[in-house]
């Protein structure tokens, strides 16, 4: 009986042993007919894979790839128009450069824009990828810009006339810094032009800019240039309001008959003009002469309150007349040698 005994306790140890690693260690058998838990989809994820008809949005972008892949350069060619962040890789591109690639662009972008509407409708970007901007992998965006191809054409050819045109915008951009800049506030001629002969001013720069744009079948923009007539009535304004308390200063000397010769210079350049006031800076002519002694020419100066036509304020120039030596002791006749390449705004007195 004790032998009994013995035997059935080291049984019950022996179990609990057993049972003990099998707790720390668990079987865990699936029963055949028990699927796999599907772990739900959030809604970011399940857009940027479904379309709304279901089907499978990262397949459709390989596939359209894949087939279009061939036109990405025309793609390329509108990218900064579309989007001046986008970017291929470290890469930016330009639109076309001459007639033919834009022919060639506009066809196919033509037929990226056909499918994307039909067998790729539907299809979408990433937010990750559209927040990186690599177009490599937007093919949506490739639908995007080809639906707006006639838009895209006409603003992508002004950007590149714009760069061919640079030498004349440059200009305009200089004159105007002059303008800003002079300590003495002088205003140079073809500013001024722009301040009140808008439209002739404007007709002037067309006539440079035309066979630019004519490169491209374009007429030039109407508002091609109102940035910059923008900006030049701005300072235009600030002018006039510093003007306004400039008075003209009276050169110390005069010459009736040099003075006489210029207001009918002034007149004849300026039909309409008034001059108000008007003197010489010095009393005698400055002769000039060459290393043997021997006169060239000599000249006289002054300055000249003027009011112009259609302009709210006057003006200060100076005037230089020169006489060319013509041997004995004799001079030849008035001759401009400049009525003022600028002006100095004032008051009307």
């Amino acid at each position: 009986m004790a032998a009994a005994t013995v035997i059935f306790i080291a049984a019950i140890v022996s179990l609990n042993a057993h049972l003990s690693v099998s707790a720390q260690f668990p079987i865990r058998i699936p029963s055949p007919r028990t699927q796999p838990a599907q772990r739900p989809s959030s809604p970011q994820t399940n857009t940027s894979r479904q379309t709304s008809s279901g089907g499978n949005q990262d397949e459709m972008r390989r596939n359209f790839i894949n087939e279009f892949g061939k036109y990405r350069k025309s793609v390329y060619a509108l990218m900064q128009v579309h989007d001046p962040k986008l970017h291929v890789g470290n890469t930016s591109y330009g639109p076309p450069t001459s007639k033919s690639q834009w022919v060639n662009v506009m066809a196919e972008l033509a037929e990226i824009d056909a499918a994307c509407k039909s067998k790729y409708a539907g299809m979408t970007d990433t937010a990750r990828q559209i927040e990186i901007g690599e177009l490599n992998r937007l093919p949506a965006t490739w639908c995007t810009i080809a639906a707006n191809r006639i838009e895209y054409e006409k603003k992508g050819k002004i950007s590149e006339v714009a760069r061919s045109a640079r030498n004349v915008t440059d200009q305009i951009t200089r004159f105007l810094r002059n303008v800003e800049n002079e300590p003495e506030e002088r205003i140079g001629l073809e500013a001024q032009l722009m301040f009140w002969e808008t439209n002739k001013w404007k007709a002037s720069i067309f006539t440079k800019l035309q066979p630019m744009f004519a490169e491209f079948d374009m007429e030039v923009p109407d508002d091609f240039l109102d940035e910059y007539i923008n900006s030049g009535y701005a300072l235009r304004d600030k002018r006039i309001k510093t003007g306004e308390s400039r008075s003209f200063q009276m050169p110390p000397y005069k010459d009736t008959a040099v003075e006489t010769w210029v207001r009918s210079q002034y007149q004849r350049q300026t039909p309409g003009i008034k001059i108000l006031k008007m003197g010489s800076s010095y009393s005698e002519w400055k002769i000039f002469k060459n290393r043997a002694g021997i006169p060239t020419s000599r000249t006289k100066r002054g300055w000249a309150l003027l009011q112009i036509p259609d302009r709210p304020i006057c003006q200060a120039r100076e005037w230089i007349v020169k006489q060319d030596y013509a041997g004995g002791g004799r001079y030849t006749g008035n001759k401009i040698d400049s009525l003022g390449a600028t002006g100095i705004l004032m008051k009307c007195q």
